[in-house]
C-alpha cells in the first residue's frame, strides 16, 4: 500500500530536473485602449432630456405654518396618547409641555 502512495511522488520528482529553469512567463497583452472614453451612462437613471419646454409654474398651495397657540391642542390631542408619562415612547413625554413657551 505505502508503495502505491510513493509512485507517483517519486514519479514526479523523477520528472523534474533540479537547476533547470522553468522557462519565463510572458505577461499577456493589454486589450488596446478605447478611442473615446465616455462616462457611463445608467439605462434607467440616465439624466433626463427637455425636449419640450416647462410649463408655468403653478401657485403655491403651501400653507402657513401653526402659530403656538393653535400647536398646543394639536400636539396634546395627537402626540400626547403616547407621548404621556405613563407611556413615554421613544422616552418622550409631552405632559408638560407648553408650545407658546417652546423656543
Amino acid at each position: 500500500m505505502r508503495t502505491l502512495l510513493l509512485l507517483p511522488l517519486l514519479a514526479g520528482a523523477a520528472l523534474t530536473v533540479p537547476g533547470d529553469p522553468a522557462p519565463p512567463r510572458r505577461a499577456a497583452p493589454l486589450p488596446p485602449a478605447p478611442a473615446e472614453v465616455r462616462p457611463a451612462v445608467h439605462p434607467v437613471l440616465r439624466p433626463a432630456t427637455r425636449s419640450a419646454p416647462r410649463p408655468a409654474a403653478r401657485p403655491s398651495t403651501a400653507r402657513a405654518p401653526l402659530s403656538a397657540a393653535a400647536m398646543g391642542p394639536v400636539l396634546t390631542q395627537y402626540c400626547g396618547k403616547c407621548h404621556n408619562n405613563t407611556s413615554r415612547r421613544g422616552n418622550l413625554s409631552l405632559a408638560g409641555y407648553d408650545a407658546l413657551r417652546a423656543p
